[in-house]
């Protein structure tokens, strides 16, 4: 796993530095065309001015792949395993539908005002963040000092791991942790969002995810009005793809193919 997610980065790692090169290669100050070519500006602009630098040239693929991993692909895996995970349930996503027509029906799009509506919708999301996190090990850490952990012994600098899965799917946390149960999350009368602390898949404590509450929210706005408009199932004659998924630089699932027919 450690050998498979290492050249998976690497690989990552040396398409951002060649998108970097073709950056840098035409840079031009009149035609800014994203943040790279920003931040290569800045850096120069630094340089020619005598400031100190605060922009570090060795910082520019790592900025360029946070924004890659944690901007766009985690979410976009989230809101195709939401998709799966209901072309498999359609009890599940009947009722998210059926809320959403005693919302605001179909004659206009769904705003965020209108989340506090619809908790049922938000416990699903959670309950698909927490079936299939995009960062199954979490993000890594390093140990600042000797310490001892149940009886290990981590020296300093140890890259340390936690298994944001397993814990996601532990039964002493859970009940049915392998069973999709959006009503986990919902208080008993249905109208309120429970969010539990053992659901770590934006991580915890002071390195928690800066992205969680954003990330819930361009969820709740894809899946809302995606939902709205279409209903999802497989064809009929093809075999269903499984749900464990594809690891990468994040978890992702499996090609599959599905038919949205619209509502």
């Amino acid at each position: 796993m450690y050998r498979y997610i290492k050249d998976n980065f690497q690989s990552l790692k040396d398409f951002i530095l060649s998108l970097r090169k073709e950056h840098a290669d035409s840079l031009n100050s009149d035609d800014v065309r994203d943040i790279l070519d920003k931040y290569l500006l800045e850096i120069r602009r630094q340089e020619d001015s005598g400031e100190e630098i605060r922009f570090k040239r060795a910082h520019e693929w790592r900025l360029a792949f946070e924004l890659f991993l944690a901007g766009t692909d985690t979410t976009t895996n989230t809101l195709l395993f939401t998709i799966l995970f209901l072309a498999y349930h359609q009890d599940i996503q009947q009722k998210i539908f059926d809320k959403i027509m005693e919302v605001v029906g179909d004659a206009r799009t769904l705003q965020l005002t209108d989340r506090p509506n619809m908790p049922y919708t938000e416990a699903t999301i959670l309950e698909v963040l927490r079936h299939r996190p995009a960062a199954p090990l979490g993000v890594p850490r390093m140990a600042t000092n000797d310490t001892t952990v149940a009886g290990y012994v981590i020296p300093e600098g140890t890259a340390v791991f936690f298994n944001v899965f397993a814990i996601n799917h532990d039964p002493q946390l859970w009940d049915n942790p392998h069973i999709f149960d959006p009503t986990r999350f919902l208080s008993p009368d249905g109208k309120k969002v429970i969010k539990s602390d053992a659901i770590m898949t934006f991580g915890a404590g002071r390195r928690i995810c800066v992205g969680e509450t954003l990330a819930r929210m361009e969820l709740f706005f894809f899946i809302t009005n995606i939902f709205q408009r279409f209903r999802f199932r497989f064809p009929e004659n093809e075999t269903t793809p499984n749900l464990k998924g594809n690891q990468g630089l994040s978890l992702r699932p499996p090609p599959f193919k599905i038919c949205a027919e619209r509502r």
